[in-house]
């Protein structure tokens, strides 16, 4: 795994309740979306983007909004500055 994304993980896992949500980094290739990582439980909700660039792609299910804007602005500034 990069550096970069070893310490979002890192960062994201002080975040996330392990129980209540469950979030997943993807990588995009093309159309297709390649599987990183993923912190929580499946929760029986719809997934949404939280946050993505031409790179990689944040998805999570059961998440406020609240933290969605937290979680936009740590991928922000881990992984917005790899597609420069």
């Amino acid at each position: 795994m990069e550096p970069e994304i070893f310490a979002f993980k890192n960062k994201l896992s002080e975040l996330i309740p392990a129980e209540e949500m469950k979030v997943w980094l993807c990588k995009k290739e093309g159309k297709r979306r390649n599987f990183i990582f993923k912190l929580g439980q499946e929760q029986f909700s719809t997934p949404q983007t939280v946050a993505e660039n031409q790179e990689y792609c944040l998805l999570a299910q059961q998440i406020d909004e609240q933290l969605k804007k937290d979680l936009t602005a740590i991928f922000n500034h881990y992984l917005e500055r790899r597609c420069e």
